[in-house]
């Protein structure tokens, strides 16, 4: 192969100016990058802006068909049958209204401060009662006490007419620091809510059961 002195004198001389132009480019290049990124990085948070926008809009539809009170009432509605943040507190007058609707009575149960999990609270309850008052308590327990209930355990002892049921206090924490979509609840949710209103409303307070006695046993 036969080399080419007089190129290789050219860049010989111009060195210093092929190596600043290639700098250049490259820098050029550098620069072209984060500018570009930079660019669809502000297109992506204004896409985002106007879906939060589009969003809380919608929300303001939403909230538009309830006056104040209407809403301040549907929130009270809704946060005492699944509160956002645990309140212990109305776990007995939960178990209080349970057993005043149904005809137990609640002799003991455990403390709900140490049984708590992400979604709820668990208590270990004894009770005593009739076949009957037990089989009222099974059927209405869910909206007999105005909170979300479930049953995880029952332990019947017919000759005895005591029982032990494991009840959990369903609640459902909120994040608020995402945007929440609002849509209009339906007439049944609004029907449901109002029954299990006047359900609790006309419950009386069993007088054997009192929340100032000692709720968890000896």
């Amino acid at each position: 192969m036969k080399i080419n002195y007089k190129l290789l004198r050219v860049v010989r001389t111009n060195v210093i100016y092929i190596i600043g132009f290639i700098t250049f480019v490259l820098l050029l290049s550098i620069y072209s990058y984060i500018q570009i990124k930079s660019i669809l990085a502000t297109q992506n948070k204004i896409v985002q802006t106007k879906r939060e926008i589009a969003e809380l809009h919608s929300q303001q539809q939403v909230l538009a068909h309830f006056n104040p009170d209407e809403l301040d009432k549907l929130s009270k509605k809704l946060n005492d049958i699944l509160p956002g943040n645990e309140d212990y507190f109305s776990i007995f007058n939960s178990l209080e209204k349970m057993a005043s609707a149904t005809g137990i009575t609640f002799t003991s149960f455990t403390s709900p401060f140490g049984g708590a999990s992400l979604d709820g609270v668990s208590v270990t309850a004894q009770a005593s009662g009739s076949i009957s008052s037990f089989s009222n308590f099974l059927h209405a327990y869910q909206l007999a006490g105005g909170r979300v209930a479930t049953i995880e355990s029952v332990t019947i002892n017919p000759p005895q007419l005591t029982a032990v049921f494991q009840i959990k206090f369903h609640s459902k924490p909120v994040n608020i620091g995402k945007v929440r979509v609002l849509t209009l609840p339906d007439e049944k949710t609004i029907e449901l809510l109002n029954s299990i209103e006047t359900s609790t409303q006309t419950i009386a307070t069993d007088e054997s059961f009192s929340s100032t006695t000692n709720p968890f046993g000896q």
